[in-house]
Order: structure tokens, then sequence, then C-alpha cells
């Protein structure tokens, strides 16, 4: 890419990578599971699997996906003067992944996912956050009267972005001009405020939300499981990935480690992603030979914990994952070194790729 201007880098937001980690992991439980029904094997754990992680973690996932491209979108405009054109690069390139990863795997979601972003996320930056929101929120609204997953997913995108959107703008410093080149470098040395504004967000609300979720959760199952219509089974499961969000965060304040542990897959999740679909079609006549579950269950734990090892293993080497580095390599088309360097954010046990 020409006219690249190149400020110092930001430190990541730990959480968010956290979370999403623990969004790949579900959806990797998830998907075995969903390959072994495909194939007309049922289960001992369909019923818990059904009510109690199906559709759960992508809400999560489509959610941070607004917010990655929220934060996206901000890192481009400080470094480059056609940022729109970049984001389009990006979305184009996940497409190609879909597309090639769909070859293989009938349920891609990458491809859906950057035609949504097209659509939905590239707009949405031209928008106050404000109106970003509202019509997230319009979205999702619709999504559950008609029972669809499709516009749930584009508004969820949209609420992430917005929201985001809106923490970055209230918790941008105020600076002079003559301020604003000697303050510039120390503030992105030590990391973005929008890091502050989610842990206060999340200290004010998560005590609240995530009771009253889990409570709506569990009203929302019991009478979908009565029902069996599409607008409570969506309204079940977005309120189940928003008790199992906040759960989560809380969990990972009270114990720090715990995020620590998820913080590298959320690193890797497009690498973690495609490497579980690997796993799932190698392990397929294993999966559809047992009726008990427990090779469901086996495979997704083994594949889990191998990821969380050799995430961390390769983070501690390389600035970004396999895929991770082709992802960004293309967006920019620009020469991008992989290796660590040896700085390292002193919070995480692995170094940090956007420390210098």
């Amino acid at each position: 890419m020409t006219d690249v201007i190149r400020p110092a880098p930001r430190s990541r937001i730990g959480e968010i990578d956290a979370l999403r980690g623990f969004a790949v992991c579900g959806m990797t439980v998830v998907n075995v599971w969903q390959n072994t029904l495909a194939h007309g094997r049922t289960t001992s754990i369909d019923w818990a699997m059904t009510n109690l992680a199906q559709s759960r973690f992508y809400p999560i996932f489509a959610c941070l996906f607004g917010v990655g491209f929220a934060l996206f979108l901000r890192s481009a405009k400080a470094r480059t003067a056609r940022p729109w054109l970049v984001a389009l690069a990006r979305l184009v390139v996940l497409a190609l992944f879909g597309a090639l990863h769909g070859a293989v795997n009938a349920g891609d979601v990458l491809l859906p996912y950057a035609l949504i972003g097209l659509l939905v996320l590239l707009p949405a930056g031209f928008l106050a956050p404000p109106v970003v929101i509202l019509v997230g929120t319009g979205i999702v609204a619709v999504s559950l009267t008609v029972g669809d997953p499709w516009p749930l997913i584009a508004g969820l995108f949209a609420l992430g972005a917005g929201a985001t959107a809106a923490v970055l703008k209230e918790t941008a410093p105020e600076k002079t001009a003559p301020q604003e080149a000697a303050q510039e470098a120390p503030q992105r040395a030590s990391g973005p405020a929008t890091g502050a504004g989610y842990g206060r967000a999340a200290r004010r609300t998560g005590y609240v939300i995530f009771p009253l979720a889990a409570s709506l959760t569990v009203v929302l199952t019991l009478r979908w499981n009565a029902s069996q219509t599409g607008g409570l089974y969506l309204a079940a499961a977005l309120s189940g990935a928003v008790a199992y969000a906040t759960g989560f965060l809380l969990l990972t304040r009270a114990i720090p480690a715990v995020g620590e542990i998820f913080r590298t897959l959320g690193r890797m999740a497009l690498t973690c992603y495609l490497t579980g679909t690997a796993v799932i079609l190698a392990t397929l006549p294993l999966l559809t030979a047992d009726e008990s579950g427990f090779t469901v269950v086996a495979v997704s734990v083994l594949t889990i914990a191998a990821q969380i090892v050799l995430t961390r293993w390769w983070l501690a080497r390389y600035r970004y994952g396999p895929l991770e580095w082709v992802w960004r390599r293309l967006t920019w088309w620009e020469p991008l070194p992989n290796r660590q360097n040896g700085n390292r954010d002193t919070r995480s046990p692995v170094p940090d790729p956007d420390l210098p």
C-alpha cells in the first residue's frame, strides 16, 4: 500500500483476545458435534449440545468481529491516507479464505462474514456511532422476529462496531495542536484508552448482567423446547451468549490466569478455526462411529488443548499466527516481519504483536 504512515504501535486489549478465544473454543465444540449430526449420527449428548452450546458462541464472535473491525479501522486511519481501501482489502482477503475453506467444509462462515462485513461494517464506518448502534439494534430485533440467524449476525456486527467506535470517541484525549505531537508517543506506548473503557464498563455492569442473562436464558430455552419457534430459539441463543460472555469476563477478572489461557487462542482465531476443520475431517470416521458422544467430547477437548499449547509456543516466537500473518500481509500488501524481537507486553506470558 502507498501513503503509509507509521505511528508508534498500540498494545492489544487482552480481554477482547481472551473472549474471542473463548468463543472459538465453544464454536469448535459445536462444529465437531454438528459434523457428527450432518452424517446422520445422533449421540447421547444431543440435548445438552442443543440447549447449552449450539448458537451460544457465534453471537459472541459476531459482536467481537464488529469490535475488531472498528479497532482495525481506527488503526488504519492512523497509518494510511486510504483506510477504507485497506478495510475493503481485509474483508476481500477474508472472503478468499472462506471460499477455499468452503470447498472442503460446507459449514464455512468466513465467506458469509466477509460479505456481511462488506454490506454492514464498511457503510457503518461512515455513520455516527449512535446511529450504528440504533441500526444494529433494529436488525437484531428483526432477526428475533423472523427467526433468521444471518440478520442477527449482521446486527451484532453493527452493535460491536458502533459500541467500540463510541468508546473510542469517548475515551479519546482532547489535545491542543501543540500538545498533540508531544503526547502522541507516550499515550500510544502505554496502550489504548479503550482497555480502560471496556474495563470500567465490565466492572459496573457484569455482576448485574450475568445473573439476569442466565435467568432469561433458562426461561427462553424452556419455552423454546415447548414451542420450537425460531424467534424464541434465537432469543435464547442471544441471551445465552450474553450470559457466557459476561460470566467468562467476570471469571478472568477474578482469576487472570484463565484469561491468559484463552488469549493466545483469540490472537490466532483464524488459524484455530481452520485447523479445527482439519481435525474434524481427519477424525470424522471416529465421530460417526460413536453414538455415546464420548468421541465428540474427546476430539473437542484434545483439539482445544493442543491449540492452547501450540498457540502459546508459536506466539512466543512469532508476532502473528501463520494465517493471521498471511491475512495481514495480503491486506496491507507490504513486507511484514513475523519473528519476535524480544519485546513483550509484561501482562502477557507471550510477546505482544503490536509492541515494536
